[in-house]
């Protein structure tokens, strides 16, 4: 039996996963971290996690980037993987993320939906065929709710499509602010906040006469807590080291 410590359990999404994971055999919540809690849940919730006592095998994070330190120094005292699905992160903040997998297995995406990741292939695959005679940007919807913005997501599609380019690109998210043309490296990331929307990514291929649109809606937060059970079961006995989406998915677009 896997035992799941889940940071942030009392969210949107913890609340998903945390249901998921006990409904899945051979695994379960043994303890949960969060500020704070409006509902009776059926094991122990502390307010820090440095004072979680339970024996755990694993880590699940979706509370906020302002967690990060204390995850991973609890993550190295007890050397067990930690699966981040947070997003809002600063450079440095990605960069503590990246330094802990040398110590310790870490599983890190901004968004758990394996066809989210699939999309982010397959806009690689896109880029490379049209980027020469076409304009990318990126349009992402979320709820009223949502912090950040742009999502973690639309940043890692544009670092995605930036990785395969022969180009460049530069990210654009204030293009409102300046009132130039735009340039032939960059991608405009544009966001949308309303409603109880949960979230919709677009990648928009503009060319001459024609546009291709590639876009991923998220009807439920079920979607991100399948991804979860997976990486959960991916990072057992996993050794050191960092790992994503595309470790699970083992897709090469090389050959």
């Amino acid at each position: 039996m896997l035992n799941i410590l889940v940071v942030g359990c009392s969210g949107s999404v913890g609340k998903v996963v945390c249901d998921k994971i006990n409904s899945t055999e051979n695994m379960k919540v043994v303890a949960g971290v969060s500020k704070t809690v409006f509902e009776t849940l059926d094991f122990t919730v502390y307010d820090n996690i440095k004072n979680v006592t339970n024996p755990v095998d694993i880590i699940v994070d979706f509370s906020s980037p302002s967690s990060l330190t204390s995850i991973l120094n609890f993550a190295f005292r007890k050397k067990v993987p930690v699966i981040i699905g947070t997003t809002g992160y600063s450079e440095q903040e990605i960069e503590l993320i990246n330094n802990a997998s040398k110590v310790i297995p870490v599983f890190f995406s901004s968004n758990m939906s394996f066809t989210i990741n699939l999309m982010l292939h397959i806009s690689k695959v896109t880029t490379k065929f049209l980027e020469d005679t076409f304009d990318i940007e990126i349009i992402e919807k979320h709820h009223n709710k949502k912090v950040d913005a742009p999502s973690g997501t639309a940043l890692t599609l544009a670092e995605g499509i930036n990785q395969v380019s022969r180009k460049g690109y530069t990210q654009n998210c204030t293009r409102n602010e300046v009132s130039t043309n735009r340039k032939n490296n960059e991608i405009g990331i544009h966001s949308v906040r309303g409603g109880t929307l949960t979230g919709e990514h677009s990648v928009l291929f503009l060319g001459n006469d024609e546009t291709l649109t590639i876009t991923h809606t998220a009807y439920s937060k079920s979607i991100f807590s399948s991804g979860v059970i997976t990486a959960i079961k991916f990072m057992e006995q996993k050794e050191k080291g960092f790992y994503n989406m595309d470790s699970i998915l083992n897709i090469n677009f090389d050959h």
